[in-house]
């Protein structure tokens, strides 16, 4: 029996692997951070999703172990 608790658990593969929901949020908030960053200036908002979507999926891609 392990010592960790179920929610505990449930969290932590959670984290390592984000639903899609969890996912399209984590991007949504990354993207309406980096456009208050710019002033939320029109016309660049598309840029602002990509560059948001790159950087949660680089930050939940497994790294390797060697």
């Amino acid at each position: 029996m392990s010592s960790e608790p179920e929610s505990s658990k449930a969290t932590a593969e959670m984290t390592k692997h984000p639903s899609w929901d969890q996912r399209h949020e984590m991007i949504e908030i990354a993207a309406y951070f980096k456009a208050e960053q710019r002033g939320f200036a029109p016309g660049q908002e598309l840029d602002d999703w990509l560059k948001a979507e790159q950087e949660v999926e680089e930050s939940i891609r497994p790294i390797p172990s060697y």
